[in-house]
């Protein structure tokens, strides 16, 4: 059986990674809704290898919150074999995890499994760090190239088509906002980024609609 938990990033972009995967596995795949406490008492219910979806593992992270309780359901997924699948940021899944601990389980004793583990899992987790703080620099580069070159940034009034500037700045409050997945706050991020005042709460507030 498949499932998916749709993460609060994806739910405050409004993604269709949900209506996606239910047309492509039509009735094998069930939605987990709510916290991540509600994805955890799932756990009792799912059966070895089944597969849970998600946004990416950042997002996963970021909803728990709790570094060790995050840790703890990772692990439990794993021993129970219940493949964890990242959409964006395969590198994390358990199967990929599965696989590299395989080629080093032979090599450490027993006693020393728990903490290999641990090792491999920090090791993927700091490959998605890279490159979601490439992300977060590329964004930028991109916004300030785009006053460089005397690009308007934002929406003109009254416009209904779809600018690439007004998404990057949205995906910047989504992956740097406190209000969100973020750890910086709204004075630090529009200082960082040079986000006029008015146009960073006009984006912020539809994100949260």
């Amino acid at each position: 059986m498949r499932y998916y938990y749709k993460t609060k990033k994806e739910e405050a972009r409004n993604a269709k990674t949900w209506q996606n995967l239910k047309y492509l596995h039509k009735d094998s795949i069930q939605l987990i809704d709510g916290s991540v406490d509600d994805l955890i008492a799932m756990l009792q219910s799912i059966k070895p290898h089944s597969e849970i979806y998600m946004y990416d593992y950042a997002s996963l992270k970021d909803d728990f919150g709790d570094e060790l309780k995050f840790s703890k359901f990772y692990a439990e997924c794993f021993e129970k074999k219940i493949e964890l699948t990242f959409i964006n940021t395969p590198a994390c899944d358990t199967s990929v995890i599965r696989e590299l601990f395989g080629l080093v389980s032979p090599f450490v004793n027993a006693n020393e499994h728990d903490e290999y583990l641990r090792k491999i899992i920090r090791i993927c987790e700091a490959g998605v760090d890279k490159s979601r703080s490439m992300s977060f620099d590329l964004k930028s580069a991109s916004l300030q190239i785009a006053r460089d070159n005397g690009t308007p940034i934002g929406k003109k009034k009254g416009s209904s088509t779809n600018n690439p500037n007004v998404e990057r700045i949205k995906d910047i409050i989504l992956d740097n906002s406190k209000s969100f997945n973020g750890h910086m706050s709204d004075k630090d991020l529009m200082k960082k980024f040079d986000i006029k005042r008015t146009t960073y709460y006009k984006y912020k507030k539809e994100l949260k609609i």
